[in-house]
């Protein structure tokens, strides 16, 4: 048995031979490894490991009862995978350098440019000052684009942050940390207001009284995709400091107040031409 046909045994699809089924399994896993370009590597391992559960539970149950223990460690092993993976693929553990970023000096340091901070790990109060902050994405690609705020370094205990839809606004403290991936960071005393293109305010966070006035608004919705418009009087978006927090189907016209935080989710509104 060659090298090709040892490997090919392993591979579901690929252990019989038989001709449609290679065919079907090649499909497969170039959908699986496509996955991992448009999403990430942790979600392509956590589809092409499917197959292996699930055939490996099929060879289980027509095992007989001396083979069930034999068989059944790759079966938690492969479970295990599929689970951290997709746990990883999904945001909600972050795996990366844990390491603290080490400067020169007790000074903060600054990243690119001044006023700027990129794609990261930061400790408030080292690596960044404390305060608040625009959070802008830096692809077209939102599966991709995302911010966390975690009270440690493990990234496990999440305070808040999202996948990123175009630009949020986030306020962090000393001692916490911030990550940024495929988006950038900039102190909001060093932006200047968000400015309307095509007379149009696409899906993202603004501030109300800042990036758009305040005042009555029509927001149209993009009937492909569940929608949503959340107003708070914090970045943060807890449910305590929430305004107005509806799902809709159809087009709806709201009032904003100063001060105020506008989320738009698959939604948009469009104003008039001054």
């Amino acid at each position: 048995m060659n090298l090709v046909s040892s490997i090919s045994s392993f591979i579901p699809g690929f252990r019989t031979g038989v001709k449609w089924k290679m065919i079907v399994a090649s499909i497969y896993y170039f959908i699986a490894v496509l996955f991992g370009f448009i999403i990430n590597f942790w979600f392509a391992l956590f589809i092409i490991s499917i197959p292996y559960l699930i055939f490996g539970m099929i060879n289980l149950f027509k095992s007989g009862k001396n083979s069930i223990t034999k068989k059944l460690v790759p079966m938690v092993i492969v479970f295990s995978i599929m689970i951290w993976s997709l746990i990883i693929s999904m945001g909600v553990y972050d795996i990366g350098d844990d390491t603290e970023k080490e400067t020169d000096s007790d000074e903060i340091i600054e990243v690119v440019q001044k006023d700027m901070y990129i794609d990261g790990d930061y400790k408030v109060g080292k690596d960044i000052p404390a305060g608040e902050y625009l959070i802008e994405t830096t692809t077209s690609i939102s599966s991709r684009s995302k911010y966390s705020v975690t009270k440690d370094s493990n990234r496990y205990n999440k305070i808040t942050g999202d996948y990123l839809t175009n630009r949020a606004y986030v306020s962090v403290e000393n001692d916490q940390y911030l990550r940024l991936d495929y988006a950038n960071a900039y102190p909001v005393d060093k932006i200047v207001a968000y400015e309307v293109e095509d007379n149009t305010y696409p899906a993202g966070m603004y501030k109300v009284g800042f990036d758009i006035p305040a005042g009555e608004y029509k927001v149209e919705f993009d009937l492909q995709y569940s929608s949503s418009i959340i107003c708070s009087t914090a970045s943060s978006f807890k449910d305590e400091y929430l305004t107005l927090k509806e799902g809709y189907e159809e087009d709806k016209t709201i009032i904003l107040n100063d001060g105020e935080y506008l989320l738009l989710e698959n939604c948009y509104i469009v104003v008039d031409k001054k």
